[in-house]
């Protein structure tokens, strides 16, 4: 009986790792590259948002974790709760909101999009 209960926790073990490695793997190939948010951010692109909007978060998942991370180190993601001052002064009303040379885009924006708006490449690491 104990042999059994551990074949059947080796098997649950083995099953578990081998499908986050694999997720780990087919996401880093789709990760996009910072090169892309410091074009996005080198192009005048702010995304104003806030931590609990669930569409931010989805909108934060499509940039990745890359692209994120160079909007927050160059001031280019605007947390309006924190902000309320700036944010009521660029008339934003919802979340996420992104504002590409003096333009307004309301709601989830596509990788596609933001890419044609501001001419910047789409790159992957």
């Amino acid at each position: 009986m104990k042999k059994s209960i551990w074949i059947m926790i080796i098997i649950l073990a083995l099953g578990i790792f081998g499908y986050y490695g694999i997720t780990a793997f087919v996401i880093k190939g789709n990760t996009l590259s910072s090169e892309f948010g410091q074009c996005l951010v080198d192009n005048g692109a702010v995304f104003y948002g806030a931590e609990w909007c669930t569409h931010c978060q989805s909108q934060k998942e499509l940039l990745g974790r890359n692209v994120v991370k160079v909007l927050y180190d160059n001031n280019a993601y605007i947390e309006c709760p924190e902000n309320k001052k700036l944010c009521d002064s660029k008339e934003i009303t919802g979340y996420p909101t992104w504002i590409i040379n003096g333009t307004k885009y309301e709601g989830v924006q596509s990788i596609e999009l933001l890419s044609s708006i501001t001419s910047c490449e789409l790159s992957y690491e």
